[in-house]
């Protein structure tokens, strides 16, 4: 099932800094890409970010014996 979860400028900024392509950047360079994002959050989605998942959800039957 498809969903959407808004977030505000500083809380995406905040899960950005966590994803390990963004963790390997050198700090500088981190810092100044983020700091980028949040201040386009602000300017071109008014604080709001919205991020769109997709949830599936696998069912499975044990069979004994099987």
């Amino acid at each position: 099932m498809p969903w959407r979860h808004w977030f505000d400028a500083d809380a995406y900024v905040g899960l950005l800094g966590t994803y390990s392509d963004h963790l390997v950047l050198p700090a500088r360079d981190r810092a100044r890409l983020l700091a980028a994002i949040h201040d386009m959050a602000m300017r071109d989605f008014g604080g709001r970010v919205p991020r769109s998942y997709l949830t599936i959800v696998y069912l499975a039957q044990v069979i004994p014996g099987a």
